[in-house]
């Protein structure tokens, strides 16, 4: 009998001490930052709205290359085994306008965010009056898991901030 307790209290202790593991290792991660390449940026097909997607195969980023990118352009070849693509495209008003993927990271719980900026003008700039149709297509390490999007408005005075389209 004692042998039993013993026993049960050992696999008890060995369980405590693999959960403590885990939710090390699940807190040490949600700190993680994806780097963020932009592959690709132009002139969108007709966007009438702010749109984003994740893209995980090559069926999904042919029929998003069809529906959102200029003709002509060339689609890049991925490797959706190691890498996803995070696509967003949008309409600015004018050349003071503009939006990029700014960060891509774990959050507390371990889900997947994908913060997007919009950056606004302030009272002291100026654009053409041009409306622009853009997207933006970045590659970031493959991840199989729940995300979810961020979408913020920062309002700049004077130049545009530098973005990775540029």
């Amino acid at each position: 009998m004692k042998k039993k307790v013993i026993t049960v209290l050992i696999v008890i202790c060995v369980l405590v001490v693999i959960a403590g593991i885990f939710w090390i290792w699940r807190v040490s991660n949600a700190s993680k930052g994806f780097e963020l390449s932009l592959i690709v940026c132009g002139t969108a097909r007709n966007p009438e709205k702010f749109t984003k997607a994740v893209i995980k195969d090559n069926h999904e980023w042919e029929v998003w290359w069809e529906d959102h990118a200029q003709e002509g352009l060339q689609r890049p070849d991925i490797d959706f085994t190691s890498q996803m693509l995070i696509a967003v495209t949008s309409v600015c008003p004018d050349t003071s306008y503009n939006f990029e993927v700014d960060k891509v990271s774990l959050d507390a719980s371990g889900r997947l965010r994908i913060s997007v900026v919009n950056y606004i003008p302030g009272p002291d700039t100026w654009g053409m009056d041009v409306i622009f149709r853009n997207f933006q297509v970045y590659s970031v390490e493959r991840w199989d898991e729940d995300y979810y999007w961020t979408i913020r408005d920062q309002i700049y005075t004077g130049e545009l901030p530098t973005s990775r389209s540029e």
